[in-house]
């Protein structure tokens, strides 16, 4: 987890805490849950580019991208979206789990 986060967690006081606590402690609570939010949001978007990037990179084959052919995955086939689906479809279709 980063750090920042962590940091910001650790000062977190307990729900009975927040219970008690003067409305200007509060107030200063709820910035730090807003900055919270905020990292927290900043690093989803991070790891959303970061997923799309190796998904593209994961479905890259020979015939969507400049990877020679002896690079594209045993039992692709350019009809199926990966070897594995064609593997799982054909396990079906013969019984098997």
């Amino acid at each position: 987890m980063d750090k920042d986060i962590q940091n910001i967690l650790a000062t977190l006081p307990s729900v009975e805490e927040v219970a008690r606590m003067p409305r200007s402690k509060f107030v200063e609570v709820y910035g730090k849950l807003l900055s919270l939010v905020q990292l927290l949001l900043e690093n989803q978007k991070v790891m959303q580019e970061q997923i799309y990037s190796l998904r593209r990179r994961l479905n890259a084959n020979s015939s969507n991208s400049e990877i020679p052919p002896s690079q594209t995955p045993v039992g692709y086939s350019p009809g199926s979206r990966n070897a594995s689906e064609s593997t799982e479809a054909k396990d079906e279709k013969d019984g098997k789990d």
